[in-house]
């Protein structure tokens, strides 16, 4: 077997034990002068590319010689690349070997290797490119000229004199027409339309045409207009059930763009059987892995088309557009193609409407759940505090040693945050715990703040300089601090308004060009198809005898679900167990097992960088999963 990069050849063996163990026929006779396929190994960490990262990879390394196919292994060190010829897959490899890769779209300081293997395996995970139960796409429903002219409609130089029009966001400009449409809930105020915005004229033809053809049942009162530059996008969503009417449509000018559509599978599976449908793309289990519980399919919206959302996809499916720079496009003879973003402009279409939506969607509807699935927790602050003193503080005063002896490990990225600061600068931990961020770099100086008693007395045990706080209340003067991290504490938190005042605190503290990083447990907690580590971590067994403490705790508190550990999550407010074993007495040797519940509130897709958005004082320097958490780096004007 021979390697383009013999610098690295004892860490290439390393991928080549895993690739003889899970593929052994690949492996003899290998050479680099005859075969069609490249095998990329990665050491260290798991791949967790997706079709367009690996494209990417090949692009920035001038390896994208002619057409390939992938083959994608989510949660394993490896990848396949199958070319035309033979000519532009050594090409290919004779660039991608040249140098470790760690560049935009790849695990960072991750280092990739790669040699030629006779075949592409036989199974690979499949991406679906197709379109959820509901969707509808129409191709060239405009002219050139009406795009040309739709592209001109709006001057997005100039701002709008009113804020409820439009604006720009992080990752894009809108305008709104007829009513606003409400980012923060999805969703329109049908009793408050824009009397300064009406419906454009140069698009009631358009509206008509949709009407008149059936592609609409009705005409549209509200347009959202979205402006996307190259390498913008929108988190994942669904417009609100009861805002708006059974049907939308999204018009696309501009350049081409990848849609992707997320569902949990198991809740869409209930409403199916609920409704007792025969639907397409039911099979899906036989793509996911058994902790996999999201279903997913990517659609190239080309320009000049028109997307409709009805039913399944209306109802049940979140919809987004990732913030890359470059999408996949499968051809129809199988083959994919990396497609640049370009400047892309969408009309969606939206019919208002009042009252509670009685769509037959009920497991996804928030209208026809008692009580909703998602407990508002903002109506009372002091509803909100109850609730963070009983399932949060005391819970990990209870549960402290317990919990220290399993947090020891620090993650990667927040080590090499804190390795990179220069030394002598402050830095401060908030939500410390056992104070395992804490000493990492010596050169610095390190304060540690936590609200848990029992956390903060194991992190005084260590050495660490601690101060006893809430997160909202940090006892600091302003500008105080080069940096601060936030690991693991604004999801504890049991309200938008207690959030976004823990996040301001961090900043209040920084001095300028000061830096922050945040991790929030996400509500996605599968990637790319691949799960987190929270999934794929094996729990023991619950012991026989087990005494819980949900009805005494929950006790004038607002009525939460319980959370079944190491699965996929459904909502965004919950409560966690913790279970805590305990001898019956010193003589025995039986346990019992104390259950506590642990308020969370898991992110969505983009929820941290709108809140970190609305704060005028920093800029976002980089936003990332990891492992189950969504986390952002900011610096301070």
């Amino acid at each position: 077997m021979t390697f383009m990069n013999k610098k690295y050849s004892k860490k290439v063996a390393r991928c080549v034990k895993i690739l003889e163990k899970d593929f052994p026929s690949l492996c003899p006779g290998m050479s680099t002068d005859r075969y069609q396929v490249i095998y990329i190994g990665n050491i260290g960490h798991t791949t967790g590319y997706d079709e367009t990262s690996i494209l990417q990879l090949l692009h920035l390394h001038q390896a994208e010689k002619g057409s390939c196919q992938l083959a994608l292994f989510p949660g394993k060190q490896y990848s396949f690349v199958q070319y035309t010829d033979e000519e532009s897959a050594n090409a290919a490899l004779k660039t991608l070997t040249r140098d470790a890769c760690t560049k935009e779209g790849l695990h960072q300081h991750s280092k990739v290797y790669a040699c030629l293997v006779p075949s592409m395996p036989a199974v690979a995970w499949p991406t679906m490119h197709d379109c959820p139960p509901g969707l509808r796409l129409l191709e060239d429903f405009i002219n050139v000229e009406e795009e040309h002219s739709l592209m001109n409609l709006i001057d997005w130089e100039t701002a709008p004199s009113d804020s409820h029009l439009g604006g720009s966001l992080k990752n894009r400009s809108v305008r709104h027409f007829g009513y606003e449409f409400e980012y923060g809930s999805n969703s329109i105020d049908a009793s408050c339309p824009l009397l300064a915005a009406p419906l454009p004229t140069e698009l009631l033809a358009i509206m008509d045409r949709m009407v008149k053809q059936g592609t609409l049942q009705c005409m549209p009162d509200q347009i959202t207009v979205n402006r996307y530059l190259p390498g913008q996008g929108i988190p994942a969503h669904t417009d609100s059930h009861g805002s708006c009417g059974s049907e939308l449509a999204s018009l696309s000018l501009g350049g081409p763009v990848l849609m992707n559509w997320t569902a949990p599978s198991r809740l869409l599976q209930q409403q199916r059987e609920a409704l007792s449908t025969d639907l397409p793309a039911a099979d899906h289990d036989e793509i996911l892995s058994p902790t996999d519980t999201l279903m997913g399919y990517n659609m190239l919206l080309p320009p000049r088309s028109l997307c409709v959302f009805s039913g399944e996809a209306r109802y049940c499916w979140q919809h987004g557009i990732k913030a890359r720079q470059y999408d996949v496009h499968h051809s129809s003879d199988g083959h994919l193609q990396l497609v640049k973003r370009q400047l892309r402009v969408s009309f969606t279409f939206r019919r208002s409407r009042r009252g509670p939506c009685d769509c037959p969607y009920k497991l996804f509807c928030p209208d026809q759940q008692s009580p909703p699935q998602n407990t508002s927790l903002s109506e009372n602050d002091a509803t909100a505090e109850v609730l963070e003193i009983r399932h949060v503080q005391s819970v990990y005063d209870n549960i402290a040693p317990h919990f220290s002896d399993t947090r020891h490990k620090p993650w990667p990225n927040v080590r090499q945050f804190i390795d990179g600061l220069s030394p002598g600068a402050w830095l401060l931990d908030v939500g410390c715990g056992n104070g395992k961020y804490l000493g990492l770099n010596a050169s610095l100086l390190q304060v540690g703040c936590d609200n848990s008693t029992g956390l903060l007395s194991i992190a005084q045990g260590r050495g660490h300089e601690t101060v006893l706080c809430n997160c909202l209340a940090l006892p600091f003067r302003d500008a105080s601090y080069d940096a601060v991290i936030c690991i693991a504490v604004l999801h504890h938190l049991a309200s938008p308004e207690r959030r976004m005042a823990g996040l301001r605190e961090l900043v209040r503290v920084l001095r300028s060009s000061g830096r922050g990083l945040v991790y929030v447990w996400a509500l996605e907690q599968t990637m790319a198809h691949r799960p987190s580590s929270y999934l794929k971590q094996k729990t023991s067994k619950n012991a026989a005898n087990v005494k819980t403490t949900e009805a005494a705790e929950m006790n004038g508190t607002p009525s939460l679900p319980v959370h079944e550990n190491r699965t996929q999550f459904v909502q965004q407010d919950m409560f966690v167990p913790w279970k805590l074993k305990a001898k019956t007495s010193e003589a025995s040797t039986s346990e019992i097992q104390q259950v506590y519940h642990r308020f969370y509130h898991t992110f969505r897709d983009g929820e941290l960088e709108q809140m970190c958005s609305n704060i005028d004082d920093i800029n976002i320097l980089k936003s990332f999963y990891d492992e189950g958490n969504w986390c952002i780096i900011f610096e301070k004007k």
